[in-house]
């Protein structure tokens, strides 16, 4: 797969729904400097970003990766099998990793699934549409802080670390100042 590549039919999909960056970005929940760098070859799209925009777009992804084939699927719809096989994968990496971690390391992952599980009551407390705005912010927090972590660790130089540092305050922000307005009304 030529990121290049893909990143331009990406933006391609993104021009011929007369969509910005941010609109688009928007919707698959990922930050626009994400979105730029993909669309401009700097960044490499991750499996699950690209399953997740196949489906949210009805793009096909044969056609996404290579080229090869017509844009769009015959049929457009919400595969829920293909939902719940980057959920039972998520899910098969936790247990994984609780089976072979250390008992400090087991009391971390539980924790986080505990705060995790509290986020999602949250969520079921509230109408639908606040309730996603609020999870789209979680999620959007949790690519990013996954973004920088993976930056961090890699040979990337510091402009880049300074970037997605940045994005990831700026969700940051958006999450305290939503939950600020939701505490208010």
């Amino acid at each position: 797969m030529n990121n290049l590549d893909v990143g331009k039919r990406i933006k391609e999909i993104r021009k011929s729904m007369q969509l910005t960056q941010k609109q688009f970005a928007n919707r698959l929940m990922i930050s626009q400097s994400y979105l730029s760098g993909v669309e401009i070859g700097n960044e490499k799209p991750n499996d699950k970003f690209l399953k997740f925009l196949c489906l949210e777009y009805g793009v096909s992804e044969k056609w996404l990766l290579s080229g090869e084939g017509e844009m769009y699927e015959d049929t457009y719809d919400y595969n829920k099998d293909d939902l719940a096989d980057l959920s039972n994968k998520a899910l098969a990496t936790i247990l994984i990793n609780l089976t072979t971690a250390s008992n400090v390391k087991y009391s971390k992952i539980t924790s986080l699934l505990s705060s995790l599980s509290s986020i999602i009551d949250y969520s079921n407390k509230m109408e639908i549409s606040p309730s996603l705005d609020f999870l789209d912010k979680i999620e959007l927090l949790c690519i990013n802080f996954t973004r920088m972590i993976e930056v961090l660790s890699s040979k990337y130089d510091a402009n880049v670390h300074i970037h997605h540092e940045n994005g990831l305050k700026e969700y940051y922000r958006e999450l305290i100042d939503f939950l600020k307005n939701k505490n208010e009304t």
